[in-house]
């Protein structure tokens, strides 16, 4: 039996996240309409039929476990994402995890991961151009969990408004399932406070960006012949979205979250600790049969060597 959390706690998490995804909530702070006018940025994503994404995350994380100690860890994952389809600004996109490696370091010793058990597994969102979760598949029922764990940043993240103007913020909420880190999907209840920022120029193209700051309560529960575990989470993440005009889809995207976890196996174990993590996730190339859509950045080229006259 799983040793339960103290009954306010559980009446927190069962209250926060009983409501499906289908329903989702959505709050305008005063229910104003937004005021367009010349400082005005959209965001929305766009894809076409076969457009092949592949996108590089670097991430820090620091994981403290109460009563273990601290681990340290530098990862790096190649991501790609793949359009299958593509009607009237809904999507059915694949995502899967292509490369993945990590040094890790403790107190003892350094050990370096070279692959993961998450590479290869494939995930089948249908998505509309803000990004909001209409179906969800994967390609494989045995549990498993990305290397970032069940909540890292969600790799397309979910948009609550398509225009604003330049500084203007809103609040939304809404329940999650982060379906590209794991099986079981896990579910989070999310609050988050979105602000327009400005137009940039970055790797030679036009850009705008967001910013926004979240907080939720998250949950997942694994079964397996070799384990079964449940685990609860307080999600405190902000990040900076960094959207390519063209092609309308994030360029950069830089996070950092907060996650106090408690976990309880069925044994009766019970864990708490937390894991502090810093993610950077950038473009690096889209293949497309649309020309105009193919893009990768150029390749720099080193300065020749000036000799010196005497």
């Amino acid at each position: 039996m799983i040793r339960p959390l103290s009954v306010a706690i559980l009446l927190i998490i069962v209250a926060l996240t009983a409501t499906p995804v289908a329903s989702q909530i959505r709050v305008m702070p005063g229910g104003k309409k937004i005021v367009l006018g010349k400082d005005t940025l959209c965001f929305r994503y766009t894809f076409m039929l076969h457009d092949t994404l592949y996108y590089r995350l670097d991430s820090k994380d620091s994981i403290d476990i109460d009563k273990v100690g601290i681990l340290a860890k530098v990862r790096s994952e190649k991501l790609r994402v793949v359009c299958d389809s593509a009607h009237n600004g809904v999507y059915r996109l694949r995502l899967s995890t292509i490369r993945a490696s990590e040094h890790q370091a403790n107190e003892q010793d350094t050990v370096f991961r070279p692959g993961h058990p998450w590479i290869g597994r494939e995930i089948t969102m249908v998505i509309d151009s803000l990004g909001r979760r209409l179906a969800l598949s994967n390609s494989s029922e045995l549990a498993g969990m990305c290397p970032g764990g069940a909540f890292q940043p969600l790799r397309i993240p979910m948009l609550d408004s398509s225009c604003a103007r330049q500084n203007q913020s809103w609040l939304s909420e809404d329940t999650v399932l982060y379906a590209e880190n794991a099986v079981p999907f896990p579910e989070m209840h999310q609050q988050v406070l979105w602000r327009i920022g400005d137009a940039l120029d970055t790797l030679g193209r036009k850009c705008q960006w967001l910013a926004y700051s979240l907080t939720g309560l998250g949950k997942i529960n694994m079964s397996s012949s070799a384990l079964s575990m449940y685990s609860s989470s307080a999600i405190a993440e902000s990040g900076r979205l960094v959207f390519d005009k063209l092609l309308s889809v994030p360029l950069i995207a830089t996070i950092q979250q907060d996650n106090r976890f408690t976990m309880a196996s069925s044994g009766g174990t019970k864990t708490v600790g937390k894991h502090l993590m810093v993610v950077t996730m950038e473009l690096e190339q889209i293949a497309s049969p649309v020309r105009e859509r193919s893009w990768q950045p150029m390749a720099k080229t080193p300065n020749k060597a000036r000799t010196k006259r005497r």
